[in-house]
């Protein structure tokens, strides 16, 4: 795991779209997503300092949504620039591709 503020994003990189895993009720701890412009998104600690994982998603991220609980159920939706969605749960991953 590497730390978000020290070596975590090397590359010259922008962040495209932000949003965060949250649980139904209120009160709950959420984890933060992150697309940046390197075409990457990464999934922070409930604090926002550490990155969890990152996923290669090969499209720039427009808008990213998030629901569940991160160590047991969730899924991630990302809308692209180039009219693809991406659905990320934590088993697998589905791409979607406008004709």
């Amino acid at each position: 795991m590497k730390s978000a503020f020290e070596d975590g994003i090397i590359a010259k990189d922008a962040i495209s779209c932000i949003g965060a895993i949250r649980q139904r009720d209120v009160v709950s701890v959420q984890n933060l997503v992150i697309c940046t412009e390197l075409k990457q998104l990464h999934i922070l600690d409930n604090f926002g300092h550490i990155i969890i994982s990152t996923i290669n998603l090969g499209f720039v991220g427009f808008q990213v949504f998030g629901e569940g609980q991160l160590n047991t159920n969730y899924h991630i939706v990302v809308v692209g620039r180039e009219e693809t969605v991406a659905v990320i749960n934590n088993v697998s991953c589905y791409l979607f591709r406008a004709i």
